[in-house]
């Protein structure tokens, strides 16, 4: 278990975990994405008006997210996955959460909006499937990390234009995503804040 950190010492153990963790060149790409996700998440908190508080915590989640891509290496495949890949892959929420427990925070909200950031709100796909709702910040870190995941290059998807990825999460709301969480992502991207 981690030891008592504040947020921002937590932030910076998670910077350098990410940076020893994921050392390999074709790794470098989930430090990119967990660091666009982190400070995408938190300028959607800031046009939100949510706390500070709570923003850094989106921050320090969205760092840490993806942690646990680094014990499920097929992630780095080319092409479509298997079935027992998926799940494999599936599995990778649990460990990020399992890694940033032991080495970098036990902050009940970042360890549930890492656990069920790929879980879709309606309860009827993603993963891991719950009965009770999502967080506010789970559905936060869930669109922010969709969005990163398609504007930017991925070895089993081609990349998305802005329009085309919010269109996207337009489309998914109410099944992936929340409703009123879109709109106000759509809204947040079409102000001042650049989300690209």
């Amino acid at each position: 278990m981690a030891d008592c950190f504040t947020l921002e010492e937590s932030i910076i153990k998670a910077q350098d975990f990410l940076e020893k963790l994921f050392t390999l060149e074709d790794e470098k790409s989930v430090i990119s994405h967990s660091k666009r996700v982190a400070l995408l998440a938190k300028k959607f908190a800031i046009y939100l008006e949510m706390e500070e508080l709570v923003q850094t915590k989106l921050y320090l989640a969205g760092l840490i997210h993806d942690l646990g891509k680094y014990s499920i290496q097929i992630w780095k495949k080319d092409g479509a996955f298997t079935t027992k890949e998926k799940e494999k892959m599936n599995g990778h929420s649990q460990e990020s959460v399992n890694l940033a427990y032991e080495k970098i925070t036990t902050n009940f909200d970042v360890m549930m909006a890492i656990r069920d950031s790929h879980r879709f709100v309606s309860g009827n796909g993603g993963y891991p499937r719950l009965l009770r709702e999502m967080t506010e910040m789970a559905q936060i870190l869930s669109i922010c990390d969709a969005y990163d995941a398609m504007t930017h290059r991925r070895t089993y998807q081609p990349i998305k234009t802005k329009i085309q990825a919010l269109q996207e999460l337009n489309d998914k709301q109410g099944t992936q995503f929340d409703p009123v969480m879109v709109q106000k992502f759509i809204e947040f991207n079409n102000a001042s804040f650049d989300g690209a």
